[in-house]
């Protein structure tokens, strides 16, 4: 559809043309990211009752970034597939997924609270709905602080709103997230034009969380739909922000490329 709308030549002949040197940083960048946000679930994991070795927390989030670009769904394929092998006598699959859970959540509000604090300093025009958004991502943890929501919190083994767990969450995410706005902003370096960091974090904020909707295939889709509508608004063609976006896509698709080996390692 995207193909249709938009001049889909130009786009390929910035992707033909990809320039090797930013795309480079881009794709280390995309690795460091990953690998500290592996060492924030292993925390997350460790701060409600789980330990295990520090490889492997490692090798089965790189698992799950090879299984993210072959399965439908956004991140749901890799998500599960870390929930199942954390699952272990004492600590059920339940108690598993939370801490996944916990992984993506942590990250999703640190990328809101950036992305909503770069609005004032950026040079586009930020949509009202995605302010609101990022907004409602970002207060959304206060709910904890309310007695049903923290009955709930209780049943389901969430800590406290003061546990170290949210403090050890929210620094790793900062620079998971710092990492991933540099690596985004390399994509969009690789194609040719360079978006202010302020800009970069808020075209960051929309993009991801449009990545994070179980609604792409091979963890392409709805971020290049997000892409072609919030680009323009920072005075940026809309070929050109798919191109990015899909340059972006493609530092997942050469991870999952490189972590296939890790497949034939035994834990």
């Amino acid at each position: 559809m995207l193909a249709w709308q938009l001049d889909a030549g130009d786009v390929t002949r910035r992707l033909l043309a990809l320039q090797a040197l930013p795309f480079g940083l881009g794709l280390a960048a995309a690795i460091l990211a990953n690998l500290l946000s592996a060492l924030r679930w292993r925390r997350i994991a460790a701060d409600l009752g789980c330990v295990r070795p520090t490889d492997g927390f490692l090798v089965r989030y790189a698992q799950g970034v090879s299984l993210n670009t072959v399965l439908p769904g956004a991140t749901l394929g890799g998500d599960a597939w870390r929930s199942a092998w954390l699952t272990a006598p004492g600590f059920p699959l339940a108690r598993a997924a939370l801490t996944v859970l916990l992984d993506r959540v942590t990250g999703l509000w640190m990328l809101a609270l950036l992305a909503l604090l770069a609005v004032p300093w950026s040079d586009g025009a930020t949509p009202e709905v995605l302010c609101g958004v990022l907004a409602g991502v970002v207060v959304a943890p206060l709910a904890l602080c309310l007695r049903p929501a923290t009955t709930l919190a209780r049943r389901i083994g969430l800590p406290g709103v003061l546990a170290p767990l949210w403090r050890h969450a929210a620094t790793s995410s900062l620079g998971v997230q710092a990492l991933s706005a540099l690596a985004l902003w390399s994509a969009c370096a690789a194609v040719g034009f360079t978006p202010g960091p302020a800009a970069t974090l808020v075209l960051a904020g929309g993009l991801f969380i449009a990545a994070a909707l179980p609604a792409s295939v091979f963890g392409f889709g709805s971020r290049e739909a997000a892409a072609a509508w919030l680009f323009p608004l920072f005075g940026i063609d809309a070929g050109a922000g798919v191109a990015a976006s899909i340059a972006f896509g493609l530092l997942g698709t050469l991870q999952g490329v490189l972590y296939l080996p890790l497949w034939w390692r035994r834990h």
